[in-house]
């Protein structure tokens, strides 16, 4: 090939090699002996097409300066150097380079004039390619969306291997909170075995894309499946919580050790946590609803003192309620047997009936504790005196903010679980007695 530049087959020897060609006080940059072509000639394709592209983009840069000495002297007064000669290929890797997809295969390195010689000289056949798809091995894997069997993996008989995650189920978390339910073991199954019949709908466009893509219904799947947020056990809740964990921890940038997944594992363990997490279930589990849906809406980092806080008025609400109804079904029930008494086989008990709930901060019948959240002012006894007790933050605190127990100011239970955590002393004067002892206030039937 006499001039390399200009079709990339051809001979190695350089025309610089050639006296009669060239000026001899040009000096030879690339074939500088057969040492270095034959070098060339050893090496791989990629490396071949690599050493071509230097030598390529280098000349450029040497053009692009003597076009700046031209133009602008002052700033630029030398021009750039003689190019260098471009190594030629053999046939048999020319060859290779026809097929569009093998040559796909080295765009980084491709010269600019090899390409060209490959689209003046051999175009793409575009109905062969559709004529014999298989010819292009990329393309069949591509449309075929061919399954890798080297990623299976062995069979533990004794041990429950953790379900897989759909691109689906990711596809629709970048939408919004993915129910909990959705990822017990049943359901997780379910949608990785059905995935083509699961009910879907489009989803807008992502930021920086024109297309909608389809995620799942999480309504109507979870009508399907007979799932809801609140309807699960604790050994469910459990089971989906550690799925949701996993399942997040794969979308983190970083990993199970990103602050995403971090959060979402704090979230779960403060509740795990809980010694009396399963006598509380029915209680809390609302509670660990509202922050995950807050963290959704208001996405901070995890805050235990904040997680805390709300647990214990969640405690305090539900004895509080707890202790309402225990109240009012002893009154139903002596009511019952009053109206009723051919009806059990236990002797008439007093006529009285058991009195309306009172609140144990002011003393005053008619209703309960919860009733001061919203308190301008402190309450007061009706004599004008102010109780011992402070009601703050949905529990009733001494000066000191320790927090005083409601169950046993209620009925002087001494089989309280909280420990030392709580005071038992009267929230009406502080005293050792139970504040519906009537010890220090008169009783508010008497009122």
């Amino acid at each position: 090939m006499s001039d390399p530049a200009h079709s990339p087959g051809g001979s190695h020897n350089d025309p610089e090699d050639h006296q009669d060609l060239q000026p001899p006080a040009r000096i030879p940059r690339t074939h500088i002996n057969a040492i270095a072509i034959n070098s060339f000639k050893a090496l791989s394709l990629k490396a071949k097409l690599k050493v071509c592209k230097e030598i390529e983009d280098q000349n450029d840069a040497r053009h692009e300066r003597t076009r700046l000495n031209a133009t602008d002297p002052d700033n630029h007064p030398e021009p750039g150097s003689e190019t260098a000669s471009l190594f030629s290929l053999d046939d048999g890797d020319l060859e290779k380079l026809k097929r569009p997809s093998f040559a796909a295969l080295f765009k980084d390195v491709m010269p600019t004039y090899i390409a060209n010689w490959l689209f003046e000289h051999h175009p793409l056949d575009v109905t062969d390619l559709k004529r014999n798809p298989d010819n292009d091995e990329d393309s069949r894997i591509a449309k075929r969306r061919c399954m890798d069997g080297d990623h299976l993996q062995p069979r533990a008989t004794d041990v429950s291997a953790d379900l897989q995650f759909t691109q689906l189920l990711y596809e629709t978390a970048d939408c919004g909170m993915v129910p909990l339910p959705l990822f017990l073991n049943h359901a997780l199954s379910y949608i990785s075995i059905n995935g083509a019949n699961l009910p879907t709908f489009k989803a807008n466009p992502k930021p920086g894309e024109k297309k909608g893509f389809t995620i799942i219904d999480c309504k109507k799947l979870l009508g399907r499946l007979d799932l809801a947020e609140l309807t699960m056990t604790h050994a469910e809740w459990s089971e989906a919580a550690y799925n949701c964990y996993r399942f997040h921890s794969e979308r983190d940038i970083h990993g199970p050790t990103g602050s995403y997944a971090s959060w979402w594992d704090k979230h779960f363990g403060f509740f795990n946590l809980q010694k009396d997490k399963v006598k509380y279930y029915d209680a809390w589990r609302s509670l660990e609803l509202e922050l995950r849906q807050e963290f959704y809406s208001q996405p901070t980092t995890y805050d235990g003192a904040y997680y805390a806080r709300k647990y214990d008025i969640m405690k305090n609400i539900f004895d509080a309620k707890s202790e309402i109804a225990s109240m009012v079904s002893t009154s139903q029930s002596r009511s019952q047997r009053n109206l009723n008494p051919s009806s059990t086989s236990f002797p008439k008990g007093s006529d009285k009936v058991s009195p309306p709930a009172c609140c144990i901060l002011c003393g005053e019948k008619g209703h309960l504790l919860a009733s001061h959240t919203n308190d301008r002012s402190p309450p007061k006894f009706r004599d004008g005196r102010l109780p011992y007790a402070k009601y703050i933050d949905g529990a009733l605190r001494n000066s000191d903010g320790k927090e005083i127990c409601i169950k046993w100011n209620v009925r002087n239970n001494s089989s309280c679980d909280h420990g030392k955590d709580r005071l038992h002393i009267c929230s009406f004067c502080g005293g050792s007695h139970n504040a519906f002892s009537w010890t220090c206030r008169p009783k508010y039937a008497n009122l």
